[in-house]
């Protein structure tokens, strides 16, 4: 909801809108199936996992949560600018950030490992996704993200995938429909 309102987020935990769920119902038509679905412990997106993959067991953690923006939280990019603060106050570091993302992605490796999953959904935020990829890609859209390989325990990352567009309708590419 608050993606809709222009709102950074971070930990905060304000529930998936009508609009995210019909939209994350459509992405996962038609993709899959997933030996395992794992997302953020944040409600947003573990209840973007459960319907773009209903059938797929679902494993949550923290550590797949968007950097804790502190004193940002629940305020809009015109705010920020508006009150003056060049950092928040409280929340999360960078280089605390990306270490915690990159206890994740050994997590991750040990829970496809322990489930035997050759087919997995990773369902995170933004930030999260941006530190796997090792990129400093441009802000991904909701519903867009990266396909993966996991070797030795590392995230090997190639395209970029959108999931769905923004009416909401399914705007899966033949390419990644087509791709391993």
């Amino acid at each position: 909801m608050w993606n809709e309102e222009g709102r950074w987020q971070g930990h905060a935990d304000p529930p998936l809108s009508e609009r995210g769920e019909a939209e994350a119902r459509a992405a996962g038509r038609g993709f899959g199936p997933f030996d395992l679905a794992v997302s953020s412990d944040l409600s947003r997106a573990r209840r973007t996992a459960e319907l773009f993959a209903p059938a797929a067991p679902l494993l949550t953690s923290p550590l797949l949560r968007e950097r804790d923006v502190g004193s940002w939280s629940g305020l809009t990019t015109a705010e920020i600018e508006a009150g003056g603060l060049p950092e928040p106050e409280g929340g999360e570091s960078g280089a605390a950030f990306e270490e915690r993302v990159r206890q994740a992605e050994r997590w991750l490796a040990h829970q496809v490992a322990l489930a035997g999953a050759a087919s997995v959904l990773v369902v995170a935020h933004g930030g999260v996704l941006r530190v796997l990829a090792g990129r400093a890609s441009p802000l991904l859209g909701h519903l867009c993200g990266y396909r993966a390989r996991l070797a030795g325990g590392r995230l090997q990352v190639g395209e970029t995938v959108q999931f769905a567009g923004a009416d909401g309708g399914s705007a899966l590419s033949e390419a990644v429909r087509s791709g391993p």
